[in-house]
């Protein structure tokens, strides 16, 4: 997208906008091997170019994840924001670089009932002329509740993603993966499911997020009101990625400490899956078994002192089994 090729009319909008800009506002640019990088890095240079008060920061992404603009915490776009999409693009960067005492009342008290954290995936196209008006309204949601984050995907130009969530048309609008719509989307209808959900059906990546928000205390104090562990969760808590697995280890202590007898629920599962994960995921939770299982665990953690297993894991295993002897 070289600025010769962009429309005109665009050019001037941008232009104007960043007259109206309150304050500088950094835009991460998030590239990866990704072929399609190329476009997002482009746009980030003309935007730059353009736009006085606006800084690109560069950014490179994990192996597995796909070009990106990030917009504060709560936004990210699979999309290079051009036709229908450039105006709401530009309109909630402008949001965002405001202070939340001059922010618009939306005019939905409910809004603020929200109590779980929730992703919301928008799936449009540059061109879709009725795309615009579901981002306009959508899209400033996580500025009145914390709580929420949006992902708006460029169907066209991902068609992975909007296969595998089984996208035919759009806009369409994900919740959690769970509850959709296509088309017109009523904002209260939204915030009511936002607010009815039941935590327990979260799914891992929201626990991911919040564990790297550092939402320890709410994400431990949500299983602890609920007197379960979300099997969400658990997918955390055995991730194979070791800072997001040594956060939920640290959430699952803090439950551990305040109600042991909830820990003590999660192992059953925790051991299904066991055979599954590599060994330092093993040797994680066996560490987990030993801080906060029963000395009736020892029998089964006896198997991991075979030849088979590295070392390394014999010896947390025997760490374990030592410290679930001394609870006798």
């Amino acid at each position: 997208m070289k600025l010769k090729k962009f429309a005109e009319v665009q050019v001037e909008t941008i232009r104007e906008w960043d007259k109206r800009l309150l304050k500088p506002l950094s835009i991460r640019l998030q590239q990866t091997a990704d072929r399609r990088s190329g476009p997002f890095r482009e746009f980030g240079e003309m935007l730059s170019r353009l736009a006085s008060k606006v800084q690109i920061v560069p950014e490179i992404g994990e192996r597995d994840e796909l070009p990106a603009l990030l917009l504060g915490k709560a936004w990210q776009y699979h999309l290079v924001p051009a036709g229908a999409e450039l105006i709401p693009f530009l309109d909630l960067a402008a949001m965002i670089a405001k202070d939340p005492e001059d922010l618009p009342e939306l005019g939905i008290p409910s809004l603020k009932t929200v109590q779980w954290p929730s992703r919301l995936k928008i799936y449009v196209t540059n061109y879709c002329p009725h795309c615009r008006e579901l981002v306009t309204r959508i899209t400033p949601l996580p500025l009145f509740t914390p709580l929420l984050h949006i992902t708006v995907i460029d169907g066209a130009l991902f068609p992975e993603l909007a296969a595998a969530d089984k996208v035919r048309s759009v806009p369409t609008l994900i919740c959690d993966d769970r509850f959709r719509w296509t088309g017109p989307v009523r904002i209260e209808e939204l915030v009511r499911v936002l607010v009815e959900r039941d935590p327990s059906q979260l799914d891992m990546e929201t626990f991911k997020r919040m564990i790297q928000e550092k939402q320890i205390d709410r994400l431990a104090g949500m299983m602890l009101e609920k007197n379960r562990i979300f099997s969400g969760f658990l997918g955390t808590l055995m991730h194979p990625e070791f800072q997001t697995r040594l956060g939920a280890m640290v959430v699952f202590e803090d439950i551990a400490a305040r109600s042991p007898e909830l820990a003590q629920k999660a192992f059953d599962p925790i051991w299904e899956k066991m055979d599954a994960v590599d060994e330092n995921v093993k040797g994680d939770m066996i560490y987990l078994l030993g801080k906060a299982g029963d000395p009736g665990w020892i029998s089964r953690l006896e198997a991991y002192r075979s030849p088979q297993f590295s070392g390394e894991l014999r010896g947390v295993v025997e760490e374990a089994i030592e410290s679930l002897r001394m609870k006798k």
